[in-house]
């Protein structure tokens, strides 16, 4: 017994070893070393990367250990199944989050009647502050992110739900570190957007709350179990020879409603082909409609950026005249005047603002620059602890304004956190005058 046991100890250090040579592989050339045969290794570099997501994915939904450890594994042996179908995915996080989710809803669904009476689990206790609870919060996340467009699921999932920083998820991704923080604060705006038509306030601190949801990380003898099954199904194994009977199911429930749903894809394609013979004329009509949406939208787009560019060159016309100490003179929303920012003093030095609350004895440093979202034309977001590199936080508060500078007049107008102003009004927004105290 000791000697089975001290061999598969060595069996798993080897495959750790061999998953740690893999480490700086992309998610692309992980699953071309799978399909090439080095399915073990393979499989675990990406379990050891994106196995923590899954299983927090799976967590959430189901709230109970072995379920979703059953829709954990389940979900790797899905991409077992599929990973010729994969391999043009330039990042897997985005694909297995989708499936992961997909799979804890079935597990759910087939948990309901066995779980009715038992002890439900407690939920975490690291929840989201003020107006959102956690359930709610919980509840939604994974379902609204599922309906972002790609350019935003991806930075999103892979800096809020597997907490890559900035740097990596553009390496990740191969974008550039700009185009990754815009789509990054637009994905977090689309979101919120999304969320509060739930009714729902997205937290600033996501993704540290996103990182401590669940009772406990996926173990090593799961990892272990789950590496073995899936390269074990790379190599031809059934699903039903390399997992328990549940897992079995999950799995190939899932691969046939992905199966089921490329199907009508491919019904919906011969159907069209078919009006083509039929109805040419009407086909091509809607082949122009088809075409004049994408271009529609890429002008859309370019109008975006135009005011994003708009926004920046305002930005830095007026950047030198910021400079200096503020002190307000009013603050009001929906008629009502705000008492928190009575008193309150703010002094810019270059690319930040020091914001003095006298009333609390306390000053915090915001950073500011050009509002990168269209709409607002400042961004406010928080600098990170001392001592710890920006550029790096995934879990930045943001806070977008538009503004006006006359004479020895500022005038703020801003919205609740990630939403843009678009008028200088008091109706559900703040508009903020400043008097100039010191000239720099």
């Amino acid at each position: 017994m000791a000697t089975t046991n001290l061999s598969r100890f060595f069996q798993r250090l080897l495959r750790g070893m061999a998953a740690q040579t893999l480490d700086d592989h992309s998610d692309r050339k992980l699953v071309e070393e799978a399909l090439a045969g080095r399915s073990e290794a393979a499989f675990g570099a990406i379990v050891e990367r994106h196995g923590p997501m899954v299983y927090r994915v799976s967590w959430r939904v189901l709230q109970h250990t072995q379920d979703a450890e059953d829709a954990f594994q389940a979900t790797f042996l899905v991409l077992a199944r599929k990973l010729r179908t994969v391999r043009k995915q330039s990042s897997l996080a985005s694909w297995l989050h989708g499936v992961a989710h997909r799979v804890a809803l079935k597990a759910k669904a087939q948990a309901a009647g066995r779980r009715r009476h038992e002890h439900e689990h407690l939920l975490p206790k690291s929840v989201p502050p003020d107006d959102v609870t956690w359930k709610e919060l919980r509840l939604a996340l994974d379902a609204e992110l599922g309906k972002l467009p790609e350019k935003w699921r991806q930075p999103l999932i892979l800096c809020y739900l597997e907490g890559r920083t900035q740097d990596e998820a553009a390496d990740q991704l191969a974008w550039s570190k700009s185009t990754l923080r815009r789509r990054l604060e637009e994905a977090r705006i689309a979101l919120a957007r999304r969320l509060n038509g739930r009714g729902i306030v997205l937290p600033a601190a996501l993704s540290a709350v996103l990182l401590a949801d669940c009772s406990a990380p996926a173990g090593s003898a799961l990892v272990a179990s789950t590496v073995e099954a899936a390269a074990g199904v790379a190599a031809g194994k059934t699903v039903a020879s390399a997992a328990s009977a549940k897992v079995a199911a999950l799995t190939e429930g899932m691969v046939k409603t992905m199966f089921m749903n490329r199907l009508k894809s491919l019904t919906l394609v011969l159907l069209l082909l078919g009006m083509t013979a039929f109805g040419g004329g009407l086909y091509m009509r809607n082949l122009w409609a088809a075409g004049q949406e994408v271009k529609a939208e890429q002008n859309e787009d370019k109008g975006e950026s135009k005011k994003a560019d708009l926004a920046k060159t305002k930005f830095e016309a007026d950047k030198h005249k910021l400079q200096g100490t503020w002190t307000t003179v009013t603050s009001t929303k929906n008629g009502v005047e705000r008492p928190e920012e009575k008193g309150v003093v703010l002094e810019f030095k270059g690319n930040e603002v020091h914001v003095r609350e006298p009333a609390r004895k306390e000053t915090f440093v915001l950073s500011v620059r050009p509002a990168a979202f269209p709409g607002g034309d400042i961004a406010f977001w928080d600098v990170r602890p001392s001592g710890r590199p920006r550029g790096t936080d995934t879990a930045l508060n943001y806070t977008y304004a538009i503004h006006k500078i006359e004479g020895d007049t500022l005038t703020f107008c801003i919205k609740s956190a990630y939403a843009v102003p678009k008028e200088f009004s008091d109706k559900d927004q703040v508009p903020w005058r400043l008097k100039r105290v010191i000239s720099n």
